[in-house]
């Protein structure tokens, strides 16, 4: 039996008001989010190109943001 490989197609846009500078500040998802109960992994492409691991829960990093992270 042959499985076949599973291929995921996604493109990315990114838009910001303001100058390029302040664009190019911002870390990059590079992964699905994944969601688990009361926080969320994310994975980041930061503007240095090193590659971060963020756990984002309410508590530390505020409801906004992580309402917005599980989004």
């Amino acid at each position: 039996n042959k499985k076949k490989q599973k291929e995921e197609k996604f493109s990315m846009v990114i838009l910001a008001r303001g100058s390029p500078e302040e664009a190019n500040r911002w870390p990059r998802i590079t992964q699905p989010v994944l969601k688990r109960p009361r926080h969320v992994h994310c994975h980041l492409c930061c503007p240095d190109g090193h590659m971060q691991h963020a756990v984002i829960t309410a508590r530390q990093h505020g409801r906004d943001l992580y309402r917005c992270a599980r989004v």
